[in-house]
């Protein structure tokens, strides 16, 4: 093997993701492949342990399709869902 074709060196640093992009994957399938809004993700994902709200969701859900190298689909407001009255 010549130096011409030797591979070079390489560092690479891992570390633990952030906490939003280690739940962007679930966020995914509640949001993109089960149809669930930004506040039911939520509640989803707090009944799973994880403290956060509907804008971590919306941010973590973006960050999702950034991660991926894709753009973000366009959705309706709260995932075409009609809003609930209080």
């Amino acid at each position: 093997m010549t130096n011409e074709t030797s591979p070079k060196e390489v560092s690479v640093w891992l570390r633990k993701p952030t906490c939003l992009d280690a739940i962007a994957e679930r966020v995914h399938e509640l949001i993109g492949l089960e149809g669930q809004s930004d506040r039911e993700a939520a509640k989803t994902l707090r009944q799973e342990g994880h403290n956060v709200n509907s804008g971590n969701v919306w941010y973590t859900y973006r960050r999702w399709y950034e991660m991926q190298g894709w753009p973000v689909p366009d959705k309706p407001y709260n995932n075409g869902k009609p809003r609930k009255s209080r």
